[in-house]
């Protein structure tokens, strides 16, 4: 019922913003702007979506160690997905558990919203939305594809995503049709 999607929504976004912690030094950061230039799961998707997602790559990777809040570095588990969440409702809420922190890192917290957006929600709007909360919509799906640009499954992620849809991965071919895309999705 969608009382209980927004409830385990606003639960995941909880559990994530308290493990979204800053820990520079915990655990060793990725390069992200590398991996993601040399990621091959990007392959199959259209040679312009790969050269918008290496140029976001790129711009990632040239930002000094002052950054914008909105690419401040977190630990993130990078893999909330259905496999690797144990939930058990409890009255009117959710017990959240997280397991295989195989994939955890120190990236933006948006570096989670991939696999939170299209695996574990499987794209269902009210999900999302609710897990977004009060952020613009705009700000969501910038953060979604920069969060697909950078993370190591994001090729992985989008083709899922579209076999879903019955969408051709060859045929959007730029960021901006992307988010257009998933802006009439979501």
């Amino acid at each position: 019922p969608p009382e209980e999607k927004t409830a385990f929504a606003a639960a995941v976004r909880a559990m994530l913003a308290r493990m979204n912690q800053p820990a520079e030094g915990l655990i060793a950061q990725k390069d992200l702007a590398r991996q993601a230039l040399t990621n091959p799961r990007f392959e199959g998707l259209h040679p312009g979506l790969r050269a918008d997602f290496r140029a976001l790559a790129n711009e990632y990777g040239a930002l000094d160690k002052k950054v914008p809040p909105f690419f401040s570095p977190v630990l993130v588990h990078g893999d909330c997905t259905g496999e690797n969440l144990l939930a058990e409702k409890v009255g009117n809420e959710f017990s959240l558990r997280l397991i295989d922190f195989a994939d955890c890192c120190i990236a933006p917290c948006w570096y989670e919203l991939p696999p939170v957006t299209f695996e574990l929600f499987r794209e269902d709007p009210l999900l999302v939305q609710a897990y977004i909360g009060e952020a613009s919509p705009a700000e969501f799906l910038e953060r979604l594809i920069w969060g697909l640009a950078l993370h190591d499954f994001g090729g992985d992620i989008l083709k899922g995503f579209f076999a879903r849809r019955g969408i051709d991965p060859g045929s959007v071919d730029s960021v901006t049709a992307l988010y257009r895309l998933l802006a009439k999705h979501f």
